[in-house]
């Protein structure tokens, strides 16, 4: 139990807590919109295409590789409001107001 101290570096505990809040920061952009039941439906499509896998089953495998392979571009076009939404916001103020120590809020 103690070697796992000697493995995890600071820039791992670092890495992790950073990507941890770039996920919070995208599902509290997203809550409340239809985005979740699109993201939601993206989770089930993928876990089908790890099940197709696993299972072997050929013909599904293709359709959900061909479905997965342009998944960047679907994501881009599905989720284009909330990505203009989320870098609008990132524009504005890199950091979330409550991360804000001793700054007054504005607007």
């Amino acid at each position: 139990m103690l070697e796992i101290f000697n493995i995890i570096r600071w820039q791992d505990v670092l890495d992790i807590l950073v990507v941890a809040f770039v996920i919070y920061q995208l599902l509290s952009i997203i809550r409340g919109t239809r985005s979740v039941q699109m993201l939601l439906g993206i989770v089930v499509l993928t876990i089908v295409y790890f099940m197709a896998t696993v299972l072997d089953l050929t013909a599904l495998m293709w359709m959900m590789k061909t479905f997965l392979s342009s998944i960047l571009l679907i994501i881009i076009i599905v989720f284009q409001q909330d990505i203009r939404r989320a870098l609008t916001q990132v524009g504005k103020s890199p950091f979330p107001e409550k991360l804000r120590c001793g700054r007054e809020r504005t607007g």
